[in-house]
């Protein structure tokens, strides 16, 4: 079974010039799941890509996999969603899983946006209507302000935010 072209198409939207690691040990895998995930789900599929990865980081923080979130996130961030939309589907999770579920995720957001030179507000705004977000109207998340050593869980192979070679944000 080959890939099919809609399969490529979307995955290069996504993903672009990059192929799995997989590929070269598990190509039956890749094939099978690019099929599906990038062509089978799609076919009706109602909501923008936008708003489709959106809801995905969501979910990946919901299921506690920080790896996958990271692959996600990069591809959130190629078709359009803002920093500022990322930062806040990890506040929105925190009500509803709880700061130890969302912690790891709110800091690796951080050190990716630091790794990957992302551009984010020193200081973000968020809604004044009460309960929206919290009463505080800004963050003060920005990398910017979170010195590398107490961001958490810090750059390392086994967080998921580094290649397996272990690099470091400068």
């Amino acid at each position: 079974m080959a890939i099919t072209e809609a399969a490529r198409r979307n995955h290069d939207l996504l993903f672009p010039q990059r192929r799995s690691t997989l590929a070269d040990t598990d190509p039956e895998l890749v094939e099978v799941f690019d099929n599906w995930a990038f062509d089978e789900v799609l076919r009706d599929e109602a909501l923008d890509v936008r708003t489709r990865l959106m809801v995905q980081l969501a979910a990946l923080i919901a299921s506690q996999a920080l790896g996958e979130f990271r692959v996600m996130l990069g591809a959130a961030l190629e078709v359009g969603v803002t920093p500022v939309e990322v930062k806040e589907i990890v506040y929105q999770a925190v009500p509803y899983l709880g700061m130890g579920k969302t912690f790891d995720f709110l800091h690796g957001t951080v050190v990716f946006f630091s790794m990957m030179r992302v551009k984010t507000p020193p200081a973000v705004s968020t809604p004044r209507e009460s309960g929206v977000t919290s009463r505080s109207r800004t963050s003060l998340t920005s990398p910017f302000m979170t010195p590398p050593w107490m961001a958490a869980p810090t750059a390392t192979t086994s967080s998921g935010l580094t290649p397996l070679c272990g690099s470091r944000p400068k």
